[in-house]
């Protein structure tokens, strides 16, 4: 079985709830386009520095993750973050 990639987009959430408010715009609501690697087993999305930026995530919290290698690593959780794809 080979890897599997989809195209979803993400969405920063907390900007959805200023738009619906009335605070921001609708088309200012940060967001783009990605093609990210599927991982059935996963229970955490994972995102790059470069993608936290661009859509203007804070940072939550901080938690220990166990990676697919077995291997431990401190990651920061940013949010909120909706993730949208198109149903097959």
């Amino acid at each position: 079985m080979g890897l599997v990639y989809a195209n979803v987009e993400l969405v920063n959430a907390g900007e959805i709830f200023l738009a619906h408010k009335g605070y921001i715009k609708p088309n200012e609501v940060k967001r783009m386009n990605v093609n990210v690697l599927v991982d059935t087993g996963a229970s955490t999305l994972t995102i790059n520095e470069n993608i936290k930026i661009q859509l203007d995530l804070i940072e939550l919290d901080e938690r220990e993750v166990i990676l697919a290698d077995g291997s431990r690593q401190k990651l920061t959780i940013v949010g909120p973050i909706e993730i949208r794809f198109e149903r097959a």
